[in-house]
Formats: C-alpha cells, structure tokens, sequence
C-alpha cells in the first residue's frame, strides 16, 4: 500500500501534463497571470493564437466597451506579434480600436509582450483618434 501511495504522489507531482514554455515555438495555449489580472490563450489554427482576459475588462464611462481581445500569429522563424482590439460603441455607432503587439521573450513559463490599450475614440460616425497610446511591457507567467 505505502508503495502504490508512493508512485501516485509521484505521478502527481511530477507530470504537469504540459511542457514548459522554453521559446515562442512551444505551445503557447493556456492561462497566464499578469499581476493580478488572469488571460487564457487558445489555438485558433495553426500558428494562430487569441488571448481573452479572464477578469473584469471593462472601462468605466459613458460608453459602452468590449472586452479587449488579442489576435496573435507566430511566423515562421517562430516570432509571435498581431493586435489587441477593443471596440467602443456610442448608441449604433462601433469604433473598433487596435493597437500593435509583440512577444519579445518566451522562456521559463513567461511570455513577455509589448503592448498598449486601444485608446477610445474621441469621435463617433466617423471615428476619429487622438494620440496613440504608450506601450509597456508586461510579463504573463503560464500557470
């Protein structure tokens, strides 16, 4: 009994089921912690990649704003870039704001990204933008 005890805790201990995230070509698929703000990462299609956040991310104000969403692509040579998107509606009228990006590092189960928020709008029909945002980088430990 104390043996078969043994080999259980083992298994259970020493198989996370997942390799470790070593470089942008690993799977980069699952939930990652940035501070205390949670994101999960699917696979979309080969090479292609959406992170959704898994907390509250919506803006205070008075319009109405979705979720941020990023779409992510690793090319060839196994970088990773694309677009965080958020859209800002004002009674019928959508502005879908994005900005650029980067998965600068994939190692030790972290991936670092350059990025910024999408800004609102500072008008509706037709859009219209005010000044990009500062980028900044932030760490996402795979958990």
């Amino acid at each position: 009994m104390t043996r078969a005890l043994l080999l259980l805790l083992l298994a259970a201990c020493g198989c996370s089921g997942r390799d470790e995230i070593t470089s942008c070509a690993s799977d980069l698929r699952g939930t990652y912690l940035a501070g205390s703000a949670r994101w999960m990462i699917i696979e979309i299609g080969r090479g292609a990649f959406e992170a959704y956040p898994l907390f509250d991310d919506t803006l205070p104000g008075p319009l109405e704003v979705a979720p941020r969403v990023i779409d992510l692509e690793r090319d060839p040579d196994g970088k990773v870039a694309g677009t965080v998107h958020r859209r800002f509606m004002q009674n019928r009228q959508v502005c879908d704001s994005t900005h650029a990006v980067r998965v600068t590092a994939c190692v030790n189960d972290t991936l670092e990204l350059v990025m910024a928020d999408p800004v609102a709008p500072i008008g509706f029909d037709p859009c219209g933008w005010g000044r990009p945002p500062d980028s900044r980088v932030e760490r996402w430990r795979h958990e």
